[in-house]
């Protein structure tokens, strides 16, 4: 699961478990320092966290099986890639 905000990171890594994977992605390297600080307060162990623009960053090159991209304070200052076509 791919999840932008600190809202929703928290709950999601609770509800996939510890065998799941909650990656999230922000573009303020001090939110995600904070909200790394508190993750491991709560010993969530999967939740992967990682600074820069979500449009540049791949976390799973395989897939996911949900994800979450709240875009409701984001401007992106590039415009957006298109989606690579799947294999068939």
């Amino acid at each position: 699961m791919l999840v932008r905000g600190g809202l929703f990171r928290y709950p999601c890594a609770r509800i996939v478990g510890p065998k799941g994977k909650v990656y999230g992605v922000d573009g303020n390297p001090s939110a995600i320092s904070a909200l790394q600080e508190q993750a491991e307060k709560e010993g969530l162990k999967n939740l992967f966290l990682t600074a820069g623009a979500a449009e540049d960053i791949v976390v799973c090159e395989h897939g996911a099986d949900f994800v979450f991209f709240g875009i409701s304070s984001m401007i992106s200052k590039t415009p957006p890639k298109p989606c690579p076509t799947p294999a068939a």
